[in-house]
């Protein structure tokens, strides 16, 4: 499994922004721009991925690591592959999940491997 993630940028420029009538104040946006780093993230072998809106996740789960990229040692998604799935400590052996905080997206991966991460620009 391969995907590309570009980081983006905070602009300096700020805009009023409105939902409905309520004013919420000056913001300011992600861009993503030419300046913007990418890098490759590969995984040799998975279990199991989702791909989730970040409106409606609830990241379930507290044991984790990092920050925009996490390794969960407990959460709602390795739950998940334990109920529904043959998948354990025997076959494939001990597996982690792996969450990619995007700005839209939530990328959950339960793996055995570890990431190849490569830059790109």
């Amino acid at each position: 499994m391969r995907f590309i993630i570009t980081i983006g940028q905070v602009s300096t420029s700020e805009e009023d922004v409105f939902i409905g009538e309520a004013k919420l104040g000056p913001m300011r946006r992600i861009e993503i721009n030419e300046a913007s780093p990418q890098f490759s993230i590969y995984f040799d072998d998975y279990i199991c991925y989702n791909v989730i809106n970040e409106s409606f996740e609830s990241l379930g789960g507290d044991d984790f690591v990092g920050n925009n990229i996490r390794i969960y040692s407990n959460s709602n998604f390795l739950e998940y592959i334990r109920r529904d799935t043959f998948a354990t400590v025997d076959y494939p052996g001990e597996f982690k999940h792996y969450c990619f905080i995007s700005h839209n997206h939530l990328i959950n991966i339960a793996t055995v491997s570890q990431p190849k991460i490569d830059r790109i620009k």
